[in-house]
């Protein structure tokens, strides 16, 4: 259920405005009757389209099936949602954790953010986490299910953060939420040439090299100048040099 509400969300986005920042910005949730814990009602299977006030939910960073798939069993998980972030949409993949790594044990009086802030100051952590989990933190609102929620064991959610520090250093800001950090990553000329690379890609079905960087630069150039337009991407991805001959290019003589 999740995963086809996600799905039915970005070919949403896809068909109408077709952009980057529309996708990290539609109000636009798909529920069933299986997903009446989001608060929007539907009266069987079917998926309904819900065009929300886009106060609590705005693009796929809040969309259900995604907030659950990036959490744990037991709870919210500021590190995997704030790893897809620095991943996937800014190409910044933060350092691995030390082999000793254990997340904090989820407790009935302290809230996720408090486990990870007191966690974070070990000294083999805290250099790394001071500039990570301000990112994670700002998911906070949306519990493991991706549900909508304004206190944890009693304790009022504080969903504050930002990003302290990046090479795009328009990135680089507090935000009050997912939402805030949505809207600065949508404008982000980075987080379109990362997109793009990750879109050129999927595209090849190939690892990316070093040959392959001209290439990016261009694409990502030319996708944030579009405005985001995932169509004018694509275009531009097909009259590449490596998506026609689909040669690699560590073999090519």
């Amino acid at each position: 259920t999740w995963r086809a509400s996600l799905e039915l969300f970005i070919k949403d986005v896809l068909a109408h405005e077709g952009t980057l920042p529309a996708l990290l910005d539609s109000p636009v949730v798909y529920t069933n009757d299986a997903m009446s814990m989001y608060g929007m009602s539907a009266s069987g299977p079917s998926f309904v389209r819900n065009e929300l006030d886009g106060v609590q939910r705005r693009g796929l960073l809040t969309q259900p099936g995604f907030l659950a798939f990036k959490a744990m069993p037991d709870g919210s998980s500021p590190v995997r949602r704030r790893i897809f972030v620095m991943d996937k949409l800014m190409c910044e993949t933060p350092a691995p954790p030390p082999a000793a790594f254990t997340p904090p044990t989820p407790t009935t009086t302290t809230t996720t953010r408090e486990r990870f802030a007191a966690h974070s100051q070990n000294a083999g952590c805290k250099a790394c986490h001071q500039f990570i989990d301000p990112i994670g933190f700002t998911f906070e609102h949306f519990d493991g299910m991706g549900a909508w929620r304004d206190t944890e064991n009693g304790q009022p959610i504080d969903s504050s953060g930002g990003v302290v520090a990046s090479n795009d250093g328009s990135l680089v800001q507090p935000v009050a939420d997912i939402n805030g950090l949505s809207a600065l990553l949508a404008k982000s000329p980075m987080v379109h040439a990362c997109v793009s690379k990750e879109v050129f890609r999927f595209a090849l079905g190939r690892p990316l090299t070093e040959q392959d960087s001209c290439t990016l630069a261009r694409l990502g150039d030319g996708f944030y100048k579009s405005g985001g337009d995932f169509r004018a991407l694509m275009r531009a991805i097909v009259q590449t040099e490596a998506f026609r001959t689909n040669l690699n290019p560590e073999m090519t003589p």
